[in-house]
């Protein structure tokens, strides 16, 4: 078989398995809640599978992206450097593990800025939802506008109930943000893109089992979530996980593309992505 057989095989594989993980606890909710029904006991198993398939991907990452990627840096150097000396001052550098750590970073930012944007979204929408039942209590009884318990600073029990309610349906930042959707998607993108970048069959097949793992887990939580979301229906939350579980054959086909395009910059623009692709 050949390698770009081998990549469009594991690009059905996963984009099928991780669609079927992923939308599992969409259409099993009932289910599911009654397997689990304890959130910390769901939140554990969650992390357990989501720390075997980061272990997963992290060996893989150092024992075979990121050697590979510095490797296509210094080949590439050095075949300028056959024919300008000037370049051979630049491959001294480890520029592989220096682009590793700018995709690193940059992915790392753009976590940080979406769980930021989250939090205040979700911080404003239980400031609305408190003002709404403030408002509601004192247009139904406009003789009293503030209770007792209010003017002792001690919020109502239904306000605590309502208030307490509304954040729990409206904490689960994944299925209500499409920016938590498109920063998860950037990252499953840059890994489909590493699997599809390389040209040995025994690295695609090592690649496609570590990220396969890796975006099962994914899957699985991003299908958790979303099944827990109040504010979609049915068919808003399958469309939300197979967004995102398409970015993966996207990136390997976009990494396919990429390496059999006949064009002079072909090599350094593949070894920087690669490298992009192991930070992520």
């Amino acid at each position: 078989m050949e390698v770009y057989s081998l990549q469009f095989l594991f690009m059905g594989i996963i984009f099928l398995l991780t669609t079927g993980v992923g939308l599992a606890p969409v259409l099993l909710r009932g289910v599911s809640k009654k397997l689990v029904t304890r959130a910390v006991i769901r939140h554990r198993i969650l992390s357990c599978a989501s720390c075997f398939g980061a272990g997963v991907f992290i060996f893989v990452c150092f024992m075979g992206l990121l050697p590979a990627a510095d490797r296509k840096f210094h080949h590439f150097l050095e075949e300028l450097g056959h024919t300008d000396e000037s370049w051979e001052a630049f491959a001294e550098f480890p520029w592989g593990f220096f682009v590793v750590i700018c995709g690193f970073l940059i992915i790392f930012t753009i976590d940080k800025l979406v769980h930021v944007i989250e939090n205040q979204r979700r911080g404003g929408d239980t400031s609305n939802a408190a003002s709404r039942t403030l408002l509601a209590k004192a247009s139904i009884d406009p003789a009293t506008h503030i209770t007792d318990s209010e003017s002792n600073g001690v919020p109502p029990p239904n306000y605590v109930k309502e208030n307490d309610a509304e954040h729990e349906h409206g904490g689960h930042g994944v299925p209500t943000s499409i920016i938590f959707l498109l920063a998860l998607g950037v990252h499953s993108l840059f890994e489909g893109m590493a699997v599809g970048l390389q040209t040995q069959k025994e690295k695609v097949l090592e690649f496609s089992v570590a990220v396969l793992v890796h975006e099962l887990v994914m899957a699985f939580s991003f299908g958790m979530e979303v099944s827990n979301s109040n504010t979609l229906s049915r068919w808003g939350k399958g469309l939300y996980v197979i967004i995102f579980t398409s970015t993966i054959p996207l990136g390997i086909a976009a990494g396919v593309g990429l390496q059999s395009a006949n064009s002079a910059y072909r090599e350094i623009v593949s070894a920087v992505l690669e490298a992009f692709a192991t930070g992520n």
